[in-house]
């Protein structure tokens, strides 16, 4: 009994008409047996399938092919929709004569739901409910075969999140699904609502744009992107600095391929981080010739930190009052690579491409400690050996453990220590970066601001900064005394730092006519070749002359 009442079962004239109906069927579809005897099939149907003469069709094939199968929706007595899987059979007397049908339905709701829910997830990101990389993919191919046909421009953005690991490593992962469940509001809020959104997975989002304009449309929505994402967000209290780098590729322009589609979006997302992150990069060709280039980089930087490839030379700095070496910087060097006019920051960045940032950090700390540790030994004191800091290899937690394991390990005293970051780091004046430099500051640490002068940081950056001094990039050290511009520049970073209780180092130092010029303008320490060119250990020498 309790199956017969799973099933509606009814039987129709051959016009459609109910002459028979079941316990299920009034369970099902809510009406009565009185109430349904007599009264057409259209009565379960659907507008939509009514205005298709979708229960006429049912008839006719089930009466030609002996047989008619369908799923779909079903309209109840009260007016709601259920999805139903139902069979139609005709009905023959014991003469052959036609009198009509056999209508079996259940109803499959819980199932269809099931099913649609299944498949929503399997094409939907669970935390931000955004489409997911196999529904971008999917659309991707769809987006850019329609627009063959109408001749419209697709731009495809790919954009990824800066210093989400930081806001992981800081706050937790709670924290981090609400930063990203924002970012998934931002970019809504930002785009068209005929755009295409989707999360690819950890902190990497995608965008498919259908334009008529690619050049012009990609420069605008890539702006607004990272103008909205370089907002701070407010989360538990707590205020988070993000914002993202972008690569835009425009289709057919770039590429009619939709693979290639998205390595030139890649491509592009890439040189947008290596160049100072918070920004976007448009596709060209140059940069496939800019990735060979970084392949060739990083198989033999794999090679080089295995096998003593890598060496760090050392450039003294010194007190312009006596003309004493206060300290060294540490510069990466190299031997046997295979590309030509390979710079440091190239193959920090390529580093941070191979996931290499925090073991070349760890190489270069200990080495340069080591190397302190021995100069101590031999009877140099009071001295500091800097080291650059790029933004990938400056995570809180594993960074403050990386110093406190090189300290420990080598024996070197935190004030012998003096980091380096850019004034771009100072400019993100995160809670995250805030709690490093202070955490730093108070093990005695010392900390300067390399390239000073060359962002935009705020006074109130400054003022509430952890830092010992401030560095004068060499662009600005190159014109003087000559140059008016360049004197003015320098003489208010030297003001800028004296009056804010923080040593002002200048780089790039090359004449006697610089180094005096700089002394009057009381510049405490400089850096160059007039005083030394970047050695090896066992070359550098630790007395003035």
């Amino acid at each position: 009994m309790k199956n017969a009442t799973q099933h509606a079962v009814f039987l129709l004239d051959e016009n459609g008409v109910i002459s028979s109906w079941n316990v299920g069927g009034e369970r099902i579809f809510g009406y009565t047996e009185d109430e349904a005897i007599g009264c057409s099939t259209t009565i379960i149907f659907t507008e939509e399938d009514l205005a298709e003469g979708r229960h006429v069709s049912e008839m006719r094939k089930a009466l030609k092919d002996g047989y008619a199968e369908d799923d779909r929706w079903h309209l109840r007595k009260d007016g709601s929709r259920f999805w139903a899987s139902g069979t139609m059979t005709p009905v023959y007397d014991d003469r052959g004569n036609f009198r009509g049908y056999l209508k079996i339905t259940r109803d499959k709701t819980a199932e269809k739901i099931a099913s649609e829910r299944t498949l929503y997830l399997a094409h939907h990101d669970a935390l931000t409910g955004l489409p997911n990389r196999s529904m971008f993919n999917e659309q991707l191919k769809k987006t850019l075969s329609s627009a063959k046909l109408n001749q419209h421009q697709v731009q495809v953005l790919l954009l990824d999140l800066d210093r989400f690991k930081e806001v992981n490593d800081s706050y937790g992962h709670h924290l981090g699904d609400l930063f990203l469940k924002k970012v998934a509001e931002r970019l809504g809020n930002t785009v068209r609502a005929s755009d295409l959104v989707a999360r690819l997975g950890g902190d990497e989002f995608g965008i498919i744009c259908r334009t008529r304009d690619g050049e012009t449309d990609t420069l605008t929505l890539a702006e607004k992107l990272v103008d909205a994402l370089a907002q701070p967000y407010y989360l538990e209290d707590k205020e988070i600095q993000s914002g993202a780098s972008i690569g835009v590729t425009v289709f057919p322009v770039d590429s009619r391929d939709p693979g290639q589609i998205l390595k030139n979006a890649d491509l592009a997302m890439y040189t947008a981080k290596a160049r100072g992150r918070s920004t976007f990069h448009r596709y060209t060709d140059e940069l496939d010739e800019d990735a060979k280039r970084r392949e060739r980089i990083g198989d033999w930087l794999c090679d080089a930190m295995q096998t003593e490839g890598l060496a760090l030379h050392y450039q003294p700095q010194i007190n312009l009052r006596d003309g004493g070496i206060v300290g060294v910087e540490a510069l990466l060097r190299w031997r046997d690579c295979p590309v030509d006019n390979v710079t440091s920051p190239e193959v920090v960045a390529v580093a941070a491409e191979m996931g290499l940032a925090e073991a070349l950090a760890e190489w270069t700390f200990f080495t340069a400690c080591q190397q302190a540790n021995q100069w101590k030994t031999e009877g140099w004191e009071d001295f500091r050996i800097a080291i650059n800091v790029s933004s990938t290899q400056l995570n809180a937690t594993s960074f403050l453990k990386l110093i406190d394991s090189v300290l420990e390990k080598t024996s070197v005293p935190p004030g012998c220590l003096d980091i380096e970051i850019t004034e771009f780091m100072l400019m993100e004046n995160n809670q995250a970066n805030d709690l490093l430099f202070r955490s730093l500051k108070k093990k005695g640490v010392y900390l300067s601001v390399d390239d000073f002068g060359t962002g935009s940081s705020s006074f109130s950056s400054l003022r509430n900064f952890p830092v010992n001094a401030l560095k004068i990039d060499r662009e600005f050290v190159a014109g003087l005394p000559q140059s008016e511009h360049d004197s003015a520049i320098a003489s208010a970073i030297i003001g800028l730092a004296h009056s804010l209780g923080f040593k002002a180092v200048a780089e790039g130092v090359e004449t006697q006519e610089q180094s005096d010029f700089l002394a009057e303008l009381g510049c405490d320490y400089c850096q160059g070749y007039l005083y030394g060119e970047p050695l090896p250990a066992e070359q550098v020498r630790r007395t003035p002359g």
